[in-house]
């Protein structure tokens, strides 16, 4: 599906479906909604007011134009009132123009935008993401395909005949959605398709098509590095650990490279704290944060921004074997910091401080890691937000800014101290769980052991990795979150 800009005549338009967006503060208003109800001999005024369309968030009214317009049919779009619109209404909007189309069979359909829309964000890039996201679905293991997507081309019009839309924002929103459908793919693939060795050899192959160099380090490899951590948490699988090393080294980079760590649970069983079934189906996801740390790095490379950007994915199955690592084992990590294992089911923090540690070595100017963490953190926030920590509060309130800006919703969580207490060991440093109370605090403050004095921030996806619906921009299953607010704030 092609997204692209239209016309500023778009009642002109030959097109399978017209979508104008209005707002509810005053709906049939505007010269534009007025010169349409004209063309359809009032029937605009007259649906609206029969089907009682209030210009609502998400509202819809379609009416077929026979033959009065080139377009075959008309659709309005709720919008909500103006002063509510905002980054995550516009991806909607383009979501659901797209879902719009498919729905009534048009292969080409024409977005009309209107006049106002919010100032200080790139309104059309995220009008572009919504509709190409809109279209997602991850149908690679189905027979029957189900209803066919129709749709072959959106144009973005406005009601502002002065201003037309900005094609690089298009361009832009385009490759952003690119890189999150990518997540969304890694995330939706079948466990015994998709493991450490697996992982590592797309992620280089994916890489490679954008300039971006790969190193994969194999179990032998991540012995010699005493990466005993991410091993002991591979050790029960008869798929083994990886670790792949990303790197973007533009010519004009920035100096001070960024480093993102991924954690890549590629199945989590639980270990042998083995998860009950309900807990165990979309375990598939665990590897979440290394998706789109992937991601991330690509759409970076794509959009050619002059940054130094490093990825480090920390790829391993955490199964139950003779040969799983247990309750009471210490371990020592890469860093040589000891831990003692309480819980199996912890694994994720425990990949990340080897990950970490190998990227401290890498000198950053900032550490961002991503993990689907802890069920605390969506105990916490709900499914739909990232919980975000912090050791630096000029960088959390950047990537904050960024993430409202890209639409995506993130939180900033604390780092009491008072709660380090709980990590406390007989017979190691640390232990790798706390108490029941405060877990996605403790499980951050674990990994702020392994980070010392370099700005970073961790990101707990755990709520907002999977959806449970189709939405708007968003499809059920991998959602591909925090891609597009880390390119917004590496931008």
């Amino acid at each position: 599906m092609h997204v692209v800009p239209g016309s500023n005549e778009p009642l002109a338009a030959a097109t399978d479906l017209l979508v104008i967006a209005v707002f509810s503060d005053d709906p049939a208003k505007g010269s534009l909604m007025k010169a349409l109800d004209r063309a359809l001999g009032g029937a605009v005024a007259s649906a609206m007011e029969d089907e009682e369309f209030k210009g609502k968030a998400e509202q819809r009214l379609q009416l077929v134009t026979l033959g009065k317009l080139r377009a075959k049919r008309v659709a309005l779009l709720g919008l909500g009132a103006k002063k509510s619109l905002g980054p995550s209404g516009l991806m909607t909007l383009g979501g659901q123009t797209t879902r719009l189309g498919n729905a009534v069979s048009a292969k080409h359909v024409t977005l009309v935008l209107p006049k106002e829309l919010p100032t200080g964000i790139d309104a059309h890039g995220l009008i572009a993401r919504g509709a190409a996201l809109g279209a997602y679905r991850f149908t690679r293991y189905l027979s029957d395909k189900g209803r066919k997507q129709t749709v072959q081309t959106i144009a973005i019009s406005s009601a502002d005949s002065k201003h037309g839309v900005d094609k690089r924002a298009v361009a832009r929103g385009l490759v952003v959605s690119e890189a999150v459908a990518l997540a969304r793919d890694l995330v939706n693939e079948p466990p015994q398709e998709l493991y450490p060795a697996t992982f590592a050899k797309l992620a280089a192959a994916e890489a490679k098509k954008y300039g971006i160099e790969a190193k994969i380090y194999d179990e032998n490899q991540l012995a010699k590095m005493d990466m005993n951590l991410l091993l002991a948490v591979g050790n029960g699988s008869e798929k083994k650990p990886r670790l792949v090393h990303l790197s973007y080294t533009p010519k004009k980079a920035k100096k001070g490279p960024t480093v993102l760590v991924g954690k890549g649970i590629t199945f989590d069983s639980g270990g042998l704290c083995i998860k009950p079934p309900s807990s165990m189906d979309e375990m598939k996801d665990d590897m979440g944060g290394a998706a789109t740390v992937l991601a991330t790095m690509i759409a970076a490379a794509a959009l050619e921004l002059p940054i130094e950007l490093h990825g480090v994915l920390a790829m391993a199955e955490n199964m139950p074997s003779g040969t799983a690592f247990r309750n009471g084992d210490v371990i020592k990590s890469a860093m040589g910091r000891t831990v003692e294992i309480n819980n199996t089911d912890a694994e994720g923090r425990l990949v990340l401080a080897d990950a970490i540690h190998y990227a401290k070595g890498l000198k950053p100017k900032r550490i961002i890691d991503l993990a689907t963490l802890t069920g605390a953190c969506v105990v916490a926030l709900g499914p739909y937000t990232t919980g975000v920590f912090s050791n630096d509060d000029d960088m959390a309130e950047r990537l904050l800014e960024a993430s409202r800006r890209a639409g995506e919703d993130a939180w900033r969580m604390p780092l009491n101290p008072l709660l380090k207490d709980q990590l406390k060991s007989d017979i190691a440093d640390t232990k790798n769980t706390g108490d029941r109370f405060g877990g996605a605090i403790t499980a951050a403050l674990f990994l702020s052991e392994f980070v010392g004095d370099v700005p970073w921030c961790h990101l707990d996806i755990a709520g907002p990795i999977w959806s449970k619906k189709d939405s708007g921009a968003m499809s059920k299953g991998g959602t591909g979150v925090m891609v597009a607010t880390l390119i917004e704030m590496l931008s």
